[in-house]
């Protein structure tokens, strides 16, 4: 899974993610298509996905909506 910077794809590339690897959901864009995830190796510990391509334990809803940076 390819992590971002920021919700949507023109954000700066941070990572990617292998297949099975956990993270923490922190919040998510209002459209709710990008999902924000903590991270410990970039600087800001926040990365952005893509929804479609994470499965959640919760619904997407209710995760809060985060400000895009």
């Amino acid at each position: 899974v390819t992590v971002r910077n920021g919700p949507g794809a023109d954000y700066t590339f941070l990572t990617v993610l292998p297949e099975g690897v956990v993270a923490q959901a922190t919040g998510r864009n209002v459209e709710e298509a990008w999902i924000q995830i903590a991270l410990d190796d970039v600087s800001d510990g926040m990365g952005w996905v893509f929804s479609t391509q994470v499965e959640l334990n919760i619904p997407i809803a209710e995760l809060p909506v985060v400000d895009s940076p």
